[in-house]
């Protein structure tokens, strides 16, 4: 694995934990805390870093890294700006509405929804999958911001390690860096369905969620 890859596979898989471990501590009764959460995160990125240590010519692809931290950064910035400066998700439609809602009641109750009566005033966000907002109120409190303004850097970033893993999944093919970084910009193509997705209409878990689904292909190929 190269230090493009460790790279990036750290990252993802910090905030896989984060969201997995507020999950478990809060069906434990435990509520949702960001210094537990973060104390699992850390720890299991580090483990997962360690066991994919870069060895021999791996370790000196540093033109990868840097082109990776490129690809990264630059689709961060660009998707970033949709929002600027508010940084509050503008997409349309009523899903948008209730997505923030239910960053608000994690964030105000440090806890997942538990009682099914609150069906009637949030609809489906009382039983919805909350992986992405988790991770959208965890972010705000490690910042120090509002849940409601966390989630859109949070979909950029994620778009972006996204974008990453699309450069790193190009090199392992065996592609050449100009042709990698030429996979990356044909996602700009269809919009639509890449930040699209979020900065037009209002598909912030499944924005999320393409993440680890172009981590697992990674995966695959490797």
């Amino acid at each position: 694995m190269t230090r493009a890859e460790q790279l990036s596979v750290g990252v993802t898989g910090a905030l896989a934990l984060a969201a997995v471990s507020a999950y478990a501590i809060d069906a434990c009764g435990f509520g949702i805390a960001a210094g537990p959460v973060s104390a699992v995160a850390i720890a299991g990125a580090a483990a997962l870093a360690w066991s994919s240590h870069p060895t021999g010519a791996n370790r000196t692809n540093r033109a990868d890294t840097l082109l990776l931290l490129a690809v990264v950064g630059f689709v961060f910035v660009t998707i970033l700006r949709f929002g600027w400066p508010a940084l509050v998700p503008p997409g349309r439609g009523p899903d948008l509405t209730h997505h923030l809602l239910l960053v608000d009641y994690i964030e105000r109750h440090r806890e997942l929804v538990h009682d099914r009566a609150l069906e009637r005033s949030m609809g489906e966000m009382a039983h919805y999958t909350p992986g992405a907002h988790l991770l959208a109120v965890l972010l705000g409190w490690w910042l120090r911001v509002d849940g409601l303004r966390a989630f859109f850097p949070l979909l950029a970033a994620c778009a972006a390690l996204a974008s990453g893993f699309v450069f790193l999944i190009a090199r392992r093919l065996a592609l050449p860096a100009p042709y990698a970084l030429a996979a990356v910009m044909l996602l700009f193509l269809p919009y639509r369905y890449f930040y699209g997705a979020f900065t037009h209409d209002a598909f912030l878990a499944q924005a999320v969620a393409t993440l680890f689904a172009v981590a697992s292909w990674w995966a695959l190929v490797v």
